[in-house]
């Protein structure tokens, strides 16, 4: 089955040693990205320069994100520090932090609604989520560009 163009499973291997961004994107779109909605002609520009790279340990990716954790936030974490990543756009906060921010709200009346303006890979609301049933989650995503 294709998944993704030069992309089929079983084939995968990494062959972007050097390029973490451009390993994520493979990554990605061995993933499907591509399918996800809303999916845009600066992705799209994106997905296109990382070309035919190839991503190693793509079921092992995919039981992680089935087991609700964040494997692709993860390695852009171990890639690049906060500093490298805001002029991104991009800032991942760590599962230890999240942990530590929801630890400290539970100790709070129970909200009404979690907003994060940013959202990233999602890893904040979805503990919210689960640890704060009853609330609305919001999300968003802010472009620098």
């Amino acid at each position: 089955m294709t998944i993704a163009p030069n992309l089929k499973v079983g084939q995968l291997e990494l062959l972007v040693q050097d390029d973490p961004l451009g390993d994520l994107i493979a990554l990605a779109l061995a993933l499907g990205a591509r399918r996800v909605p809303g999916w845009s002609a600066e992705e799209e520009r994106r997905a296109l320069c990382a070309g035919s790279a190839r991503v190693s340990h793509v079921e092992e990716v995919e039981a992680r994100i089935g087991a609700s954790l964040d494997p692709l936030g993860d390695r852009y974490l171990a890639a690049f520090s906060a500093e490298q990543g805001r002029p991104r756009g991009a800032t991942f906060t760590p599962p230890e932090i999240v942990g530590a921010m929801l630890d400290w709200a539970q100790t709070r009346p129970t909200p009404v609604r979690v907003v994060d303006p940013g959202t990233g890979s999602g890893r904040f609301l979805i503990e919210a989520g689960r640890r704060f049933t009853d609330a609305l989650s919001s999300g968003g995503r802010i472009s620098w560009s």
